[in-house]
């Protein structure tokens, strides 16, 4: 009996930092501010009102070294960077979210900083918004980019 207590505080104790790397971490949240529409046919501007911006807020987190688009039916992300752009591509192609490390707390702000386009059959909807820079992985990448900035 001892042994088989024993045996399980090994298996818990190595357990623990895996069940730890699996919890959820937000690494962006942006809240749009215009949305656009477009089909074959049209395109349709949609200025989204600041209390609308929730609604459609973008959400990414991070289970372990997977991305994932929370606020998307929990679809699959591939995270590359190219110079000081970020992307996250859905994995069955269905969209992506990208924005600009560059501007995140240094110098001009833009009037947008990030984009995400979703599609929908063959309609494409596009949200321009306003990342929250409180999230902890956003105000990382603003520390590391103001240091190069100033050398």
């Amino acid at each position: 009996m001892k042994e088989l207590a024993r045996v399980t505080l090994v298996v818990l104790a190595f357990a623990q930092p895996a069940l730890a790397s699996d919890t959820p971490v937000t690494v962006l949240r942006g809240f749009p501010s215009l949305k656009l529409m477009e089909t074959g046919e049209a395109q349709t501007r949609i200025p989204l009102n600041p209390g609308e911006g929730p609604a459609h807020a973008c959400v990414v987190t991070k289970v372990g070294d997977r991305y994932f688009w929370t606020s998307r039916d929990n679809k699959e992300l591939i995270r590359s960077v190219s110079g000081v752009f970020v992307t996250f591509q859905a994995v069955d192609g269905s969209g992506y979210v990208r924005y600009t490390v560059s501007h995140l707390g240094i110098g001009t702000e833009p009037k947008y900083d990030y984009v995400e386009h979703v599609t929908h059959w063959l309609t494409g909807f596009t949200y321009y918004g306003h990342l929250d820079r409180s999230v902890p992985t956003l105000k990382a990448e603003a520390a590391v980019w103001e240091k190069k900035a100033r050398q």
